[in-house]
């Protein structure tokens, strides 16, 4: 008998979600994250730069893809998390620079429940890189660029192009990195975190907590 995909149903068991979402903010934005990455103070990161301050969406330029992101991360939280009860709370937010060449290390966020990235010019020649926490011992010999959602299950990595405007969020502890840039131009992305703040857990369970 032979197995055709649509008489299937494949339930990925916990999976680690991956929300991607369109935002409409304004060129102007776009344009301004642009100029504090070339004009802003940065500190050296592992294989790339980042700007020093640690409060980006603070600033008035930025204020329209700030209400963007926390709308966004609002959604991420109660419709694909199943959050009740609990407010979004912005903690960092930063931007990263990463010159032709360079890369982002493989990497995870600490002290956060949510994190994100937005992409004022889009990275599909330098995408995002995710590393599966399950880590399957004998990985299949599939090729990269098949990446049907069927397979992605045993996939230990898993890249992510996104286009100009979009805005990708995902659990802080998941794993991820940026190999070297190929473009002759730089790549800007804003990165942040968030905090989930209210009470987590069932009411009066012994591992209920207030954050």
């Amino acid at each position: 008998m032979n197995i055709k995909k649509e008489e299937v149903n494949v339930d990925p068991l916990f999976a680690w979600p991956l929300m991607r979402h369109q935002t409409n903010v304004s060129d102007l934005v776009n344009q301004a994250i642009e100029q504090i990455g070339l004009t802003d103070p940065y500190r050296t990161n592992a294989g790339n730069l980042v700007c020093t301050d640690m409060k980006m969406l603070d600033r008035p330029e930025l204020a329209e893809l700030k209400t963007a992101i926390i709308e966004a991360a609002r959604f991420y939280a109660y419709d694909v998390l199943a959050y009740t009860n609990v407010e979004i709370e912005l903690l960092q937010s930063w931007i990263n620079v990463t010159e032709p060449g360079q890369y982002h290390h493989l990497h995870n966020h600490t002290n956060c429940m949510i994190s994100g990235t937005y992409y004022p010019f889009g990275a599909q020649e330098c995408p995002i890189i995710f590393h599966n926490p399950t880590e399957f011992q004998f990985t299949p010999s599939t090729d990269d660029a098949i990446q049907h959602p069927m397979s992605m299950i045993s996939r230990n990595v898993v890249r992510v192009a996104p286009k100009p405007g979009e805005v990708v969020l995902w659990l802080s502890q998941l794993k991820h990195r940026v190999d070297a840039n190929p473009l002759p131009t730089n790549r800007y992305s804003l990165s942040f975190n968030v905090m989930l703040r209210g009470y987590h857990g069932h009411l009066g369970s012994a591992s209920g907590v207030q954050l």
